[in-house]
């Protein structure tokens, strides 16, 4: 696919940012992590369209596009 966040998907290196900021994405207690695909991913989008965490999640549920 030709998208441009499908293309900037593939070209992260989602395993060094998992190395390196894996732990910062604990929950709480016996929660397991949250993936660090998805929070950077969400952090991405949210700056690169300037949108507010509701907006965000809002886009994320619509939008296939912003689960890749």
């Amino acid at each position: 696919m030709g998208h441009p966040l499908v293309r900037l998907a593939a070209l992260m290196d989602w395993k060094f940012l998992d190395d390196r900021s894996g732990s910062v994405c604990q929950t709480g207690p016996r929660q397991p992590g949250l993936p660090t695909r998805l929070v950077a991913g969400l952090f991405i989008l949210k700056h690169m369209h300037n949108l507010s965490d509701e907006v965000l999640c809002a886009r994320w549920i619509e939008n296939p596009l912003y689960q890749v």
